[in-house]
């Protein structure tokens, strides 16, 4: 059922008139929901076995549609009919007079595609390349948008460009200037790039996202349950990677609606939210983007063990994959045989991340410090990694403008990550300014693995203290971009700890963040 809907626009849902509303009924309907299919109808079959009962039929209504509702499911219509006699879906039957309503044939085409797939950016999964002496013929399925000959392409994640040369089709194919969304069609192109199956073509100014990190919501069938840092076969259109279960981030009994506290595993017929990590980059779009483009399949060997839609993704993807920062496009991630799990049983702690963030002079590294040294007492594996230390080797290449700022960010993430990996209790120091990139940081480490802890502190008493003196050049005009003077600050939404150092001592501080690493780490 999951890989049939995850290709479908619109379903007929099937209930049992005589059984009724079945837990399979309601995970069946979350499916959809989760796989964001809006166009459905609801069919009450085998009315005929309940003697064509109105009550009967009006029940299952009002049962079912109290749980549709609760996921964002609103069905176009419910229609009684009787599949073994025919009554309601090709023909009005004479047994439902009661039934005013349309009957499934005339339900169908009221159903809306809603934006054409034409009208969406051009989407081109590679499925194969023939090859008849020196011409190569790219062929595939047009998943959504359109091109034509000249059109300038780009194949993704690899970034290689060129222009379609020919559009190919079977001999009697009348038009072979243009393709549209749901043609299965050959392109040739004008320059000799190496392409294979799994690229994505898109127009360059649609380009899908790339990256190695999606959130998703997912279904599980398997009987072994999923578990963080587990390692799965993702199936995306014509793109197949080995990915890693980054983190389990909500679970939910989908019969039920009930949150599950556990985010250790996924059992059978759970619904999920995770954090994706691939091991090499993929082309994808948000499921309610483009749909065909956004869903996907896991697989253990050769079983499906779970569907699902990719959610989020799009703030830490892109950036990283263009022509100005992406120079090895080649390269896959590489994992060894020692799991992250293996190594935190082994060390007895979980890898976590403090990551502090504030104006400069707000207390960020004097409480750092302090943590490190009573993590590292108490026998913890600790490391702090102090933002203005890495500017002296990692960075030394980075100034101080917006964009070397988010750079710097991000290698503070990527290291961090790292250590993380290796079960250390890794602790950051950095303005990082930006909430975008210490979003990109929450979601490569992991939310269950990361503490935002935000040291609030007026700028004014910042000021006062100017530890490095930074404040005093500004205010002389001899130093230019010091943030929270003529450099922007975002301060967290959501920090997960916020110390205001004008009111709290060193001490209450340090017991604060070490009473939420203790929580965090107890997870595990």
């Amino acid at each position: 059922m999951i890989s049939g809907a995850a290709s479908a626009d619109m379903a007929i849902l099937i209930i049992d008139a005589k059984e009724g509303v079945q837990e399979q009924s309601r995970r069946h309907g979350y499916i959809l929901s989760l796989l964001g299919i809006k166009e459905v109808i609801i069919a009450v079959n085998k009315m005929d076995m309940v003697n064509y009962s109105e009550e009967r039929f009006d029940s299952i209504v009002k049962e079912f549609n109290i749980f549709l509702m609760k996921i964002n499911l609103r069905p176009r219509f419910f229609i009684p009919i009787s599949a073994a006699l025919g009554g309601n879906i090709s023909k009005v039957s004479d047994k439902m007079i009661w039934y005013k309503d349309k009957i499934l044939l005339e339900a169908l085409d009221c159903l809306e595609e809603g934006v054409s797939k034409e009208a969406r950016p051009l989407r081109f999964p590679i499925q194969d390349v023939y090859k008849f002496s020196e011409k190569r013929i790219i062929v595939g399925r047009i998943e959504s948008g359109k091109c034509k000959i000249g059109d300038r392409i780009v194949f993704w994640p690899k970034g290689l460009k060129t222009k379609i040369k020919s559009i190919e089709r079977w001999r009697d194919a009348k038009n072979s200037m243009y393709a549209i969304a749901g043609e299965s069609v050959g392109i040739t192109l004008e320059d000799p790039v190496f392409i294979e199956r799994g690229l994505i073509i898109s127009q360059e100014k649609h380009p899908p996202y790339v990256g190695t990190m999606v959130g998703s919501s997912i279904f599980w069938i398997s009987k072994r349950p999923l578990t963080t840092g587990g390692v799965y076969r993702m199936k995306l259109t014509t793109q197949e990677v080995d990915c890693e279960i980054y983190s389990i981030d909500r679970v939910i009994d989908a019969s039920t609606l009930v949150e599950i506290p556990s985010k250790e595993q996924v059992f059978a017929n759970d619904v999920a939210e995770i954090t994706l990590k691939t091991r090499q980059p993929v082309a994808f779009d948000l499921a309610v983007d483009v749909p065909e483009m956004g869903r996907f399949v896991l697989m253990d060997g050769y079983e499906i063990c779970g569907g699902g839609m990719i959610t989020a993704g799009e703030q830490l993807a892109g950036r990283f994959y263009n022509e100005d920062a992406l120079k090895s496009r080649n390269v896959g991630a590489a994992f060894g045989f020692v799991t992250q799990q293996e190594r935190e049983s082994k060390i007895g702690q979980k890898g976590i991340v403090i990551w502090f963030t504030g104006l400069p002079g707000s207390g960020k590294t004097t409480i750092a410090r302090a943590l490190e040294r009573k993590l590292f007492e108490q026998g913890r594996i600790v490391y702090l990694i102090e933002g203005e230390t890495v500017r002296f080797g990692l960075s030394s290449d980075l100034g101080f403008s917006n964009k070397e700022r988010k750079e710097q960010a991000r290698r503070l993430a990527e290291v961090a990550n790292l250590f993380s990996k290796a079960g250390i209790i890794t602790i950051v120091t950095s303005v990082s300014p930006f909430r975008e990139d210490r979003a990109y940081a929450k979601r490569l480490i992991g939310p269950n693995r990361f503490i935002e802890v935000f040291v609030n502190c007026p700028i004014e008493i910042c000021k006062k203290r100017d530890p490095h003196g930074i404040y005093t050049k500004a205010e002389k005009g001899e130093l230019r971009g010091v943030t929270g003077v003529d450099s922007p600050y975002e301060e967290p939404l959501r920090p997960d700890l916020i110390l205001n150092t004008e009111k709290i001592d060193l001490s209450l501080s340090v017991y604060l963040i070490h009473y939420t690493i203790d929580k965090l780490d107890k997870s595990k």
